[in-house]
């Protein structure tokens, strides 16, 4: 006579699916089956889950905003930006963890002599004692700021924004 048992039948699963998302929460899922063919003949209350939650950040970037005008007009100050951390599909803002990559920098320092006064020194004697003659004077921009070309004093006249004072004349 025939006969059939259900006792060692087991639940089988697949490997999981790739997360659904590639940025952020998402879900995956997998195949999961009797190993007789027939759910029913497997204990439903063990049955393993064939979805659950994922989270990756394969495509979660860094987006930067421009950077804000120096907070100095004469010598040293600071630039700043926004810098966030973006879902590419949606543009959703996300937590900083979620970015992978250095983070870019937000603050910097700046320089600027656009406000910065012109000095003038004093008159020289003039080249000439008995008719026309001319004179000089050293003219500097007093800007603080110390990087580069923008070293304190300068003497070029395209260091500072404002009109250079006039360095000589025909007396």
């Amino acid at each position: 006579r025939d006969c059939q048992a259900w006792t060692g039948c087991e639940w089988q699963t697949a490997a999981w699916g790739q997360c659904s998302t590639t940025c952020g929460d998402g879900e995956r899922v997998r195949n999961v089956w009797c190993s007789s063919g027939t759910d029913s003949n497997c204990d439903g209350g063990s049955k393993p889950a064939s979805t659950e939650a994922c989270s990756s950040q394969s495509t979660c970037h860094w987006t930067v905003g421009p950077w804000t005008a120096c907070g100095a007009t004469c010598g040293s100050g600071e630039i700043t930006r926004v810098v966030q951390c973006l879902n590419p599909t949606d543009g959703a803002t996300l937590p900083e963890a979620m970015c992978t990559s250095a983070k870019p920098v937000s603050t910097s320092e700046c320089h600027s002599c656009d406000s910065c006064p012109w000095t003038a020194g004093d008159w020289s004697s003039c080249t000439s004692t008995c008719g026309a003659g001319v004179r000089s004077r050293p003219i500097s921009c007093d800007c603080p700021a110390s990087a580069g070309d923008l070293s304190c004093p300068l003497s070029r006249s395209w260091s500072c924004s404002r009109a250079k004072p006039a360095d000589f004349e025909i007396v």
